[in-house]
């Protein structure tokens, strides 16, 4: 920078140090208009900025003499536009960019004059213009012209930059601002950060009596614990995230929030911030709680008529039965023999009644019976032992595979009571024989359990109902369609759940998944 006089060069050095902190172009304008004026005084000149994006000139700043209508149009020499990597012909330039041969003046009455393409990582972001008024520029200015394109380049980069990322923080913030949920950061601490409206809105305070305390301390002591152990978790498990159930409480009024924490950690993975989302679930609650009632009623409803319906019949046959009896008993033409077989079949019809009654107690009494610790196998044993004579009668094959360490805490009588009448069941399905496989095995924290057949198989649309209270494929063989019912219940007493599959004439599969403790 030797050609530069040492008041030049004092210019171009606080121009440099000028421009780091502009966050604007009329701004970085102004500091680049009055550098070159200082530097240049008896010259004319021109900065215009151009986004490639917009395909327009953003900001225009002239001192001299100029011709208005000249400042619409960039044109670059096209040696120059060639050099630079900003020669581009087609629609990304159109109407404001042109190409010359020659220098093209913008300003009236001028002897001499450079254009510089302002030019950032090959994308023309503006141009410099310099003019004399009388003589030829020397070779200095015009490498001097370089110097300030490259620095303004950079600063409107850095300036576009900055407006990008402040309108996509606008944007985003915007979508967090209004989401429907209420959303949070905190810090390490637990210290509030960040919140929505709807956060602030929950709580019933101002941002400014939000930001920097502690979260917890907008939830209910109750609900605070929970929150604790949640941190924690995330600080020392190095989990990716942590879902829990909280409440706010508003005045007289209870909130219901569905949150998920997120753990935003440093390049070594420590914990700096956590970002809390709560969705709103009260008046989901209260809906499925309304459901739930009005399907307790239709349940019941649906059950007295199915009672009722099964009821009825035998009844009826009962009443049918006596009245021929007593006909034929009043009239005394009557045969013993005839009698006996009525009465045995109102005895049996009553047999019949009494099972059903048995059945609809079992399967509405809650469960009385106390947990106890067992070996799973044992169970088995004793579940075959009453299905045995069944089992030989139709000579299936039994192929048994039981884990014999696995110990359940259950309640031993209902779960022997799910496995005889799957086993019944898988029996009865093979009416030609089969074989009939159990399983029983520890995976992880559970125990699964497998009963399976290779019997008759069901379709789809018996598989869907088989749990139903009261559906059954065999009421002609006095089926009441409670069995598997019962069964369905007795795994949810065990907090476990159970599984069919099923196809037709290859067989069929049930599948209990317990917790194994």
């Amino acid at each position: 920078m030797e050609f530069l006089t040492s008041s030049e060069l004092s210019s171009f050095e606080e121009f440099s140090k000028g421009i780091i902190s502009v966050y604007n172009e009329e701004q970085l304008l102004r500091i680049t208009a009055n550098t070159l004026k200082a530097i240049f005084g008896g010259y004319y000149y021109s900065i215009r900025l151009f986004s490639e994006n917009e395909r327009r000139i953003t900001s225009t700043i002239a001192e001299g003499p100029v011709n208005h209508s000249e400042l619409q149009i960039i044109r670059i020499k096209e040696n120059t536009a060639k050099k630079m990597g900003v020669y581009k012909t087609g629609g990304l330039y159109s109407q404001v960019v042109e190409y010359t041969e020659k220098y093209h003046h913008i300003f009236r009455d001028t002897s001499d004059g450079t254009g510089t393409p302002v030019v950032y990582k090959g994308e023309l972001v503006g141009i410099i213009n310099l003019e004399s008024p009388s003589g030829a520029l020397k070779p200095e200015d015009k490498l001097l012209m370089i110097l300030f394109a490259n620095q303004l380049a950079v600063s409107v980069n850095n300036i576009r930059l900055l407006g990008r990322t402040e309108t996509y923080r606008k944007f985003l913030y915007g979508i967090i601002d209004n989401a429907g949920v209420l959303i949070s950061v905190v810090d390490a601490d637990g210290k509030v950060v960040l919140i929505n409206r709807f956060f602030k809105e929950k709580v019933g305070k101002e941002f400014r009596e939000i930001i920097g305390q502690p979260v917890a301390g907008f939830f209910p002591a109750s609900e605070r614990l929970k929150l604790h152990r949640a941190f924690l978790r995330l600080k020392s498990e190095k989990l990716d995230r942590v879902n829990l159930s909280l409440f706010f409480r508003q005045g007289d009024r209870e909130f219901n929030m569905n949150m998920t924490l997120t753990p935003l950690r440093d390049s070594v993975g420590e914990l700096q911030y956590i970002v809390a989302i709560g969705m709103d679930v009260t008046e989901f609650l209260d809906l499925k709680t309304q459901y739930e009632d009005a399907r307790k009623l239709a349940t019941i409803g649906e059950f007295v008529s199915q009672i009722s319906h099964e009821l009825n019949n035998p009844i009826t046959s009962i009443k049918v039965y006596a009245e021929y009896v007593k006909k034929r008993l009043s009239s005394g033409n009557f045969s013993v023999q005839d009698i006996s077989e009525k009465i045995e079949r109102i005895e049996t019809t009553i047999d019949r009644i009494q099972y059903f009654v048995k059945s609809i107690v079992t399967y509405a009494r809650p469960f009385s019976e106390e947990k106890e610790r067992v070996r799973l196998a044992n169970l088995f044993n004793q579940a075959l032992y009453f299905c045995q004579y069944l089992i030989e009668k139709k000579e299936i094959e039994t192929v048994m595979s039981v884990d014999q360490s696995i110990f359940l805490t259950c309640y031993p009588n209902q779960l022997s009571q799910v496995i005889v009448n799957l086993i019944s069941n898988a029996v009865q399905a093979m009416t030609e024989g089969g074989r009939l496989n159990i399983e029983a095995k520890a995976e992880n924290d559970t125990v699964v359990i497998s009963i399976s057949d290779t019997g008759k198989g069901m379709p789809e649309e018996v598989r869907k109902k088989i749990f139903d209270p009261f559906f059954s494929t065999r009421k002609s063989e006095g089926g009441v369609g409670l069995g598997l019912t019962i069964v369905k219940n007795a795994i949810a007493a065990h907090n476990g759940r159970i599984e069919v599959e099923s196809e037709v004439d290859k067989g069929t599969t049930f599948r209990i998944y317990l917790k194994y403790e």
